[in-house]
């Protein structure tokens, strides 16, 4: 029989990939991944053996995003809020429609997230999503299917509206 510390070693591969298509950044995605193997075996005592493990973990993973996510958009100081202001936008359209695309995402419900990123960002199967998720194949695929409508209505309304160009902000007061 395999050991508890040996199967969190094998599935940080996969966590790691889990974690960047939910942060999208390396660092945070590394953080996300060291705090979801803490708090794993922290209250190892809580797995059930023979069942899910890498289920469990992603359920460690997700809840441990969503509750940092909620805890940032609590916590927003005065530079937080200014610097949207003073931040020059990019002049690259491609920036600016990754950006577009990654706003729409956010705007998706945490259940829509997961089932987009573990199968759109970490190229696992349905089986595999449905496993982790502990639903039905029926319920990644309907969500999926869901998400990614949502998603296309979400990113077409950021997009509808022509970018700004130089020298537009100044005629607006």
């Amino acid at each position: 029989m395999t050991s508890f510390a040996t199967r969190l070693e094998e599935a940080v591969p996969s966590l790691r990939r889990f974690a960047l298509s939910l942060t999208q950044m390396e660092a945070d995605a590394d953080d996300l991944v060291q705090d979801c193997l803490e708090r794993a075996l922290t209250h190892r005592e809580k797995f059930e053996p023979g069942t899910n493990l890498d289920a469990w973990l992603f359920t460690i993973m997700r809840n441990r995003f969503v509750s940092d996510r909620r805890k940032r958009r609590e916590v927003t100081t005065p530079v937080d809020a200014m610097q949207d202001r003073l931040v020059v936008g990019p002049a690259q359209q491609e920036r600016l429609n990754v950006e577009d695309f990654l706003k729409s995402f956010r705007r998706l419900p945490d259940r829509d997230q997961a089932v987009l990123a573990m199968i759109g960002g970490a190229g696992l199967s349905y089986e595999e999503t449905a496993a982790r998720l502990e639903v039905e194949l029926g319920t990644v695929k309907s969500r999926l299917s869901r998400a990614r409508a949502r998603l296309q209505e979400l990113y077409q309304d950021a997009t509808s509206i022509p970018p700004l160009e130089p020298g537009d902000d100044e005629a607006v007061h």
